[in-house]
């Protein structure tokens, strides 16, 4: 069955549950797995855990919205691939803008004083104990620059705003996936600031998603260019 592009895909609402319950049950899972080997339970334990169920979790999503949409993925990722193709300068150039201006504001919030301002967000630094292992490196790089780019995109940018919008008002459903993906990304965080870093790379793919006519695969270039580039920060200078 074909859904009406006029009317929200609801049933697209059910990945959030089903990343959430995926994540809890994973993790539990590996949890168990890890202490039946003796395996120390402190913070390097829980945030390797806590990533292997995320990632496992994120690849059920991503089978079951390809079940929800497979007549319609042909097309679909042609015309993400075409998209991509024809205007790759341009979203690299707003990679770059983005990341440069995230740079600056990253640079003048280490300035600030000591519990207030930050030198790396606490999902940061939950994200550098997986690169402590380079065993782990590859699966590190499936979740950090594959994975998570395309689940955050399909369900911040396509459900919310694409699906959502439909039914509400794509601006307001815009405000509302930049303002979530911002707190998602900072939950748990040591200083109010951190918001402030996610929350210009949310707005950038909010309207790179708009520019292109609600594309995921801009948005989804953007997402996965930023993150390979952290990566690859991350293993080869920190």
């Amino acid at each position: 069955m074909v859904l009406r592009k006029d009317k929200p895909a609801w049933r697209d609402l059910w990945l959030l549950p089903i990343a959430l319950v995926g994540i809890f049950v994973c993790s539990a899972i590996e949890m168990l797995i890890a202490l039946n080997f003796h395996a120390p339970f402190n913070k390097d334990t829980l945030n390797g855990v806590g990533a292997l169920g995320q990632m496992l979790s994120y690849i059920i999503v991503l089978t079951v919205f390809y079940y929800f949409h497979y007549q319609e993925m042909p097309e679909r990722l042609r015309a993400g691939w075409q998209y991509v193709r024809k205007h790759w300068l341009f979203l690299l150039i707003t990679l770059l803008i983005v990341m440069g201006v995230d740079t600056l504001y990253n640079q003048l919030m280490a300035m600030l004083p000591e519990g207030i301002g930050f030198k790396e967000t606490q999902n940061e630094e939950s994200l550098a104990t997986l690169f402590k292992n380079p065993a782990f490196l590859p699966f590190s790089f499936l979740f950090v620059v594959i994975l998570a780019p395309v689940v955050e995109e399909l369900f911040f940018r396509n459900v919310i705003i694409g699906e959502l919008g439909k039914k509400f008002n794509y601006i307001v459903m815009g405000i509302i996936s930049a303002l979530a993906f911002a707190a998602m990304h900072v939950i748990g965080a040591a200083s109010p600031f951190e918001f402030g870093s996610y929350f210009i790379i949310a707005v950038a793919l909010v309207l790179v998603y708009f520019k292109s006519g609600k594309n995921t695969a801009a948005t989804i270039f953007i997402h996965l260019g930023n993150n390979l580039v952290s990566f690859l920060m991350t293993v080869f200078f920190s």
